[in-house]
C-alpha cells in the first residue's frame, strides 16, 4: 500500500497480504502462483499487515496521523474490515483494497502529507 507525495513521489506505507501469511522468499514463480507473496525487502523495512484470505478489504483505523502513525495504525489488523461480498461502492478508493482482481488501490487520503 502506498501514497502519492504531493511532488508526485511513491511513498510505501505497508506491505499487504490477505494469504494469511507470507511464502518464503526466492521461490520460482510456479511455486507463488497467483495466491502466494513474499514481502518485498524494501516493504520490511517499512512493515507490514497480514489478513485471512478475503476478496475485499477496507481500512476503517484512524486516517488524521502523521506517516508514522498511520503506517502503525494500517499494521493492526483490527482496522481492517474484509468481506467476501461483491465489489462494494469503490468511487471513492479510500482505503479500499479489491484483492479479488489484485488491484491495490492508492490511499489518496494520506497524499497531502507527504
Amino acid at each position: 500500500m502506498y501514497c502519492y507525495g504531493v511532488n508526485g513521489t511513491i511513498n510505501p506505507l505497508v506491505g499487504f497480504s490477505n494469504s494469511e501469511a507470507w511464502a518464503e522468499v526466492n521461490l520460482t514463480l510456479s511455486e507463488y502462483g497467483s495466491q502466494e507473496s513474499a514481502l518485498p525487502h524494501q516493504l520490511s523495512e517499512v512493515g507490514a499487515v497480514v489478513l485471512p484470505h478475503l476478496d475485499n478489504y477496507e481500512y476503517t483505523g484512524p486516517r488524521e496521523l502523521d506517516k508514522a502513525g498511520l503506517q502503525a495504525a494500517m499494521m493492526d489488523p483490527e482496522n481492517w474490515e474484509g468481506t467476501d461480498e461483491g465489489l462494494g461502492d469503490q468511487r471513492d478508493g479510500i482505503g479500499r483494497v479489491n484483492t479479488s482482481i489484485f488491484t491495490y488501490l492508492v490511499i489518496g487520503f494520506v497524499s497531502f502529507l507527504f
